[in-house]
């Protein structure tokens, strides 16, 4: 169903594989997110949040869940220390790398952030949000050819970014044209 015409079809079987999919299921969600509807492209991607989400056992997905309350409440201060102890426990669980990256990132800790994202993108080789998120700290420090090359791998992932389907042509045109190094 996930490759059904029907879109009602196949963003309802992303939505149900968001629910009870794993690990097997990531790629045939990632390829959807080059689907031509934007709701299968949604629930695709709810459906790769969820299944990266609940990488790890129950009692790990409910801290993360805590720690990313603290994130939405915006007290990135208490989050972290709960991201840290869950990258500490389970150093493979890519979603908490990226949360504690996103933390990282927030707080101004850029050096960090940037390893945190590379180590989820490792991880989980459909993470396109921490490539969007390495293009991001590579233009805050005006390091525009390693920004296109992130960007470009976040794209390659995900072709429904629209944003950076704008941002990378212009960026890759300024370069050719040395207007930025």
């Amino acid at each position: 169903f996930l490759r059904s015409d029907r879109a009602d079809a196949a963003a309802l079987a992303a939505r149900a594989l968001g629910l009870i999919g794993g690990w097997t299921e990531c790629g045939p969600l990632a390829e959807c997110l080059a689907h031509r509807d934007p709701t299968v492209v949604a629930a695709c991607e709810d459906a790769l949040w969820s299944i990266w989400v609940r990488a790890a056992g129950p009692g790990d997905v409910a801290r993360l869940h805590v720690a990313m309350q603290f994130g939405r409440d915006d007290a990135w201060d208490r989050a972290l220390p709960v991201l840290g102890e869950i990258v500490a426990a389970l150093p493979d669980y890519a979603e908490a790398q990226h949360q504690w990256a996103i933390a990282q990132h927030t707080l101004g800790d850029l050096a960090a952030a940037q390893g945190g994202y590379r180590r989820a993108a490792a991880l989980n080789p459909y993470h396109y949000p921490a490539h969007c998120a390495l293009g991001h700290i590579a233009v805050d420090r005006d390091e525009f050819q390693a920004a296109l090359v992130a960007y470009e791998a976040a794209l390659r992932i995900h072709p429904n970014l629209v944003e950076l389907r704008e941002i990378v042509p212009a960026l890759s045109q300024a370069l050719g044209k040395r207007i930025v190094a």
